[in-house]
């Protein structure tokens, strides 16, 4: 069983610190390593019914709170903005306001909505019409997100940077 958790330990570090030669990456693997081990032993403890139990928007919350944290360390520069950035998410700290442009929020709320109808026990026939429609809103939704986020200009190859 210790053995399982240490295997799982270096590999996620390893697999942080193949991603960059800094502490950040080092860091960011770790977390994985730490959120996996805890999530094992939880569920080898035969907490399995009590996970089931918590409602599905809770969960997707918990999932992306963890993942965004992750997120902080893997594009981080360095571990004092690593701090830096948790110190403004946990106080009211005075700090630049981030303004999404529309062409941001539009395909994020279709997404939005579409998620809910999906989720939602309200059903509409699965008819033809609705099937294609479903299609074209989605892959609209991917194609504007495409174009929106598209790169036009090349940046230096990331691993040039250390």
């Amino acid at each position: 069983q210790f053995r399982n958790y240490y295997n799982l330990m270096i590999t996620m570090v390893i697999g942080g610190i193949w991603h960059g030669a800094a502490w950040t990456f080092f860091f960011w693997g770790l977390l994985h390593a730490v959120f996996l081990a805890i999530e094992r032993f939880f569920i080898g403890k035969g907490w399995s019914v009590f996970f089931q139990r918590i409602p599905r928007p809770i969960g997707i919350l918990y999932t992306f709170s963890l993942f965004s944290l992750g997120a902080l360390f893997f594009r981080s520069k360095d571990m004092g903005s690593v701090m830096i950035s948790l110190q403004k998410a946990f106080t009211f700290a005075d700090g630049k306001m981030v303004s999404l442009p529309y062409a941001v929020l539009i395909p994020v709320a279709l997404l939005i909505i579409y998620e809910i109808f999906e989720e939602s026990s309200f059903t509409i026939p699965k008819t033809f019409f609705y099937e294609t429609l479903k299609n074209v809103t989605v892959l609209t939704v991917l194609i504007l997100c495409f174009l929106i986020y598209s790169v036009t200009v090349s940046p230096q190859f990331y691993y040039f940077q250390f």
